[in-house]
């Protein structure tokens, strides 16, 4: 057989990373994670629910992801989630709590 080169990566792009709070929490989450990707975005869903938030930064941070969608019961009795910008320099203005009704306008919100 006749060795061939890899093929080149791929550039994939992870719009958002999407995380629990806790196991209660994970279907509403899975639901989050639906309706961004009916609106176009390319999600990572995190199934298991991390003890430390700090762990599901570092992961959505090594695989490239520009979002993270964190529902947290507190947001959620208000009908939102937490979203925060990975990229964005300014830590006072990096997160919002976006209604679950405006996700389909996941490109504006910052």
């Amino acid at each position: 057989l006749q060795m061939k080169a890899p093929p080149p990566p791929l550039d994939q792009q992870v719009d958002f990373v999407v995380a629990a709070y806790d196991k209660s929490m994970l279907c509403n989450a899975m639901s989050v994670a639906a309706k961004l990707r009916a609106a176009g975005a390319v999600v990572d869903m995190q199934m298991e629910p991390k003890k430390k938030v700090g762990q599901t930064f570092d992961y959505a941070n090594r695989i490239g992801a520009r979002f993270l969608a964190f529902v947290a019961p507190g947001e959620w009795v208000k009908n939102e989630v937490r979203i925060k910008d990975l990229r964005m320099e300014d830590k006072d203005a990096n997160q919002k709590d976006v209604s679950i009704d405006k996700l389909a306008d996941w490109r504006t919100v910052f």
